[in-house]
């Protein structure tokens, strides 16, 4: 009887220590993540500094709607908190797999933005990753054999809209990272 008294005592104290660590841990992983996000404030308007007539200016701007309802769009630049601009943005394409004849078998296409997140009132570039990229691998068959102009520009929409979700996510956390701050 004892016995079992004692490795029923054993394994509370093994439970115990394992709480304590995952605590330690979970506290430790915090406060890592959280030295990175000193710089970060909330904001609650932005402007988007896009051509009007641009799709993707639509697409983030209904993104953003969705993803972030309390964030209010500024047409007029000097009313925002920060302004959002596009940069840069490039296309690639990539052979990334041979066979044994040294002929490619598959591509990589990918897509990449420069963003910048500007804080109206210092001019200081607040956002984390401003470089957004997105990529898809293509085999040579489909590339060359099978696709069309509307596959090829799904493709591209398909890329366009992981880089959406991407800065979406950024700014959000941009946002909400003030309340771990303080």
């Amino acid at each position: 009887m004892i016995k079992i008294e004692i490795c029923y005592a054993r394994i509370l104290i093994i439970k115990f220590l394992i709480i304590i660590t995952c605590l330690f841990f979970i506290n430790s992983c915090s406060s890592f993540y959280l030295q990175n996000k000193k710089d970060a404030f909330f904001f609650n308007s932005i402007h988007l500094d896009f051509q009007r007539d641009n799709e993707l200016y639509k697409l983030i701007e209904i993104k953003l709607r969705e993803k972030e309802p309390n964030i209010l769009i500024e047409k007029d630049p000097k009313k925002a908190v920060v302004t959002l601009k596009i940069i840069k943005n490039w296309k690639t394409s990539k052979e990334i797999f041979f066979n044994i004849n040294g002929n490619p078998t598959m591509y990589e296409i990918s897509l990449y933005y420069v963003f910048q997140l500007i804080d109206n009132k210092t001019g200081k570039n607040i956002l984390l990753k401003p470089i957004i990229s997105s990529s898809q691998k293509i085999s040579y068959e489909n590339l060359i054999s099978q696709m069309n102009i509307d596959q090829l520009s799904s493709i591209y929409n398909f890329l366009q809209n992981e880089i959406i979700k991407s800065l979406i996510l950024q700014i959000s956390s941009q946002r909400t990272s003030l309340s771990f701050n303080n």
